[in-house]
């Protein structure tokens, strides 16, 4: 599980991070970056604190949230998308300009096509969320 809380006005974006992988990205300037912040997987053991970490927004910013089924997709050969630089190379061909939900596809179809040959055993959910700063 990851929490965030984004300042439209501050520009900042706080996450605190219960063991979830699947860092989400920022999108500036052509260059593709996580946004790391880490913690025990939630329920792990009681009353585990969870650190905050904020980080500095820019306006043209594209902010990539997703769930694991993305960067796990698998291809024949069982290489992993996240070890490609296929997902670096989608989300930089975006700009300002760019639709969120045309981010949203096309990150999508790259990862579902990627991992086409992956069984039903292998699959898992996809979700891509994408925050545009302003």
């Amino acid at each position: 599980m990851v929490i965030r809380l984004i300042n439209g006005k501050n520009k900042t974006l706080v996450l605190a991070n219960a063991g979830h992988h699947a860092h989400p990205l920022l999108v500036r300037d052509e260059t593709v970056g996580p946004l790391v912040s880490k913690g025990m997987p939630l329920g792990m053991m009681a009353q585990i604190p969870y650190r905050q970490v904020e980080f500095s927004l820019q306006s043209g910013d594209i902010i990539v949230f997703m769930t694991d089924g993305i960067i796990e997709a698998k291809d024949s050969n069982g290489q992993e998308y996240q070890e490609t630089d296929r997902l670096s190379h989608v989300l930089t061909q975006f700009t300002a300009d760019t639709k969120a939900m045309a981010v949203v596809s096309a990150l999508i179809d790259d990862a579902t096509t990627f991992g086409a040959d992956m069984t039903a055993e292998e699959e898992d959910d996809i979700t891509v969320v994408v925050v545009k700063v302003l």
